[in-house]
């Protein structure tokens, strides 16, 4: 693979600007779902005003009192899955500064807890990611997280920085995977809004299946941290490269090739 066709996948610290506008979309699309809640509560088919006082009135009243837990829950889940419909829009994702601290779900929770009490003090727990040399609020620290912004960037010192990124051909089996990047630690999968990391001393096999594909199965973790066999397969455009090259990086970490790397036709 030449080095004009290489791209980097990159990320840094987001911005407090842009960790803000993620935040604003998420509030105009929390509330806008709740404005239609409440407008579907209080205009009934069939019913006329006087009729609204019961026992639409009292669904209001929970509607309303009820706004703040579908926000918590709307960011507890935002947190454990990576992002939030606001964050996938701006490439920003949440991640853990420490791979090894708690599970998905916990984590989202504790990240979730801590907005709250970031948002106590006159909102200085979010403030504080300003002065933070790596953009990070109370609550990232305290669920031991970091919110990063990815983006690509085209150019011929991929090879010399360590990192390969593979381009990735329409396919309903690729998952929506745009770009399939070696890094030195393992193999990055780039989606419309999001990222996927799978270490190369987890990775078991990886066959070139009979459809063109790239089978890649690995060890990995479900979303309560518990360890799985996972496969994904990928529609790689340059799949011969990319095969090579991937098993030349696992025997580098693990000491051994990853074998077979075609299946029967």
């Amino acid at each position: 693979m030449s080095c004009e066709m290489a791209y980097r996948l990159e990320q840094e610290p987001a911005s407090f600007l842009r960790r803000a506008a993620a935040f604003l979309i998420d509030v105009a699309i929390v509330a806008a779902i709740w404005f239609a809640t409440v407008m579907a509560a209080v205009i009934p088919d069939n019913y006329g005003e006087e009729d609204l006082s019961e026992p639409w009135a009292t669904i209001v009243v929970v509607l309303v009192l009820a706004i703040p837990l579908f926000w918590f829950v709307y960011q507890w889940i935002s947190n454990s899955i990576g992002a939030s419909i606001g964050k996938k829009m701006l490439s920003l994702s949440v991640e853990p500064a420490d791979p090894v601290l708690r599970s998905a779900v916990v984590r989202g929770l504790v990240r979730a807890i801590g907005q709250v009490i970031s948002a106590i003090p006159l909102g200085l727990g979010y403030w504080a990611a300003v002065w933070d040399h790596e953009n990070r609020a109370w609550h990232d620290k305290l669920a031991g997280t970091r919110v990063i912004r990815w983006h690509i960037e085209r150019g011929g010192s991929a090879r010399a920085a360590g990192n390969l990124t593979f381009e990735s051909e329409s396919s309903s089996s690729g998952g929506g995977v745009r770009y399939i990047e070696l890094r030195r630690e393992g193999v990055r999968l780039m989606y419309e809004h999001g990222v996927r990391a799978i270490p190369y001393a987890g990775i078991e096999s990886a066959t070139i299946v009979p459809t063109g594909d790239v089978e890649l199965r690995f060890k990995g973790r479900d979303m309560f941290g518990r360890p799985n066999e996972q496969i994904v397969r990928l529609t790689v455009r340059d799949r011969e490269s990319f095969a090579t090259e991937l098993d030349t990086r696992v025997m580098a970490v693990k000491g051994a090739s990853l074998g077979n790397s075609r299946a029967p036709m």
